[in-house]
């Protein structure tokens, strides 16, 4: 019951907003998440507006197309592929993206939308044209996400574990986000779900070693 009224709550809400549900800071109180001469300096869902500019400049009304721009433009653009391609430089290794070849896009892009998912069937029209081209193991495979364990890693690495903490002191001194939000957060990440609130702590935690490492002293 508890999985489907959280169905229900996500379906009311509307998109691109709906996109930001998972979001552990999104769900929180923003009073008990941040110090009060913080919150009143900024404007605590300023992203959501971006995230909406960027959702209906699309094109389409079709909802498949305004999500897959949302995705090209919001997801891959200004996050996945920054990242991706920040880090293999650092570690002096050279990656490309076939799939985003301008001429995979062109024929994406001329792709109507009924045949992308038909009846639900996830990446349905991928499938079809590389059937026969790619194995079979890859175009039957399951599908699974990018994301690190973090969660799972802060309570079996002992090293990451101190290193976060250390991090989320440090935030405490701020002025930020409330030292109690962030005492709650690591006991629900101890004894509930570990992806879920480990998340949260891992983008604090960074939060913090931006900060320091561009000068902001706490």
């Amino acid at each position: 019951m508890r999985k489907f009224r959280s169905y229900v709550e996500q379906a009311r809400m509307p998109m691109p907003d709906r996109l930001e549900y998972w979001n552990a800071m999104r769900q929180a109180d923003l009073g008990a998440m941040l110090e009060a001469d913080f919150r009143a300096s900024v404007d605590p869902l300023h992203h959501l507006e971006h995230m909406r500019e960027v959702y209906f400049e699309t094109p389409s009304t079709n909802l498949t197309q305004r999500m897959l721009y949302f995705d090209w433009q919001y997801t891959l653009g200004n996050n996945d592929l920054r990242k991706v391609g920040t880090m293999c430089e650092l570690a002096g290794v050279r990656v490309s993206y076939p799939m985003l070849h301008p001429a995979v896009i062109d024929v994406s892009l001329r792709v109507p939308p009924s045949l992308m998912i038909p009846r639900g069937k996830l990446r349905h029209f991928y499938k079809q044209a590389m059937t026969g081209f790619l194995p079979d193991e890859i175009i039957h495979k399951r599908k699974h996400g990018f994301g690190l364990p973090f969660g799972t890693w802060l309570k079996t690495h002992v090293p990451l574990r101190d290193m976060v903490y250390s991090l989320l002191t440090d935030l405490k001194r701020r002025g930020i986000v409330r030292s109690t939000f962030i005492d709650q957060l690591i006991a629900d990440h101890r004894e509930g779900h570990a992806s879920f609130f480990g998340y949260a702590l891992w983008d604090l935690a960074m939060l913090e070693a931006w900060l320091a490492t561009h000068g902001y002293l706490p």
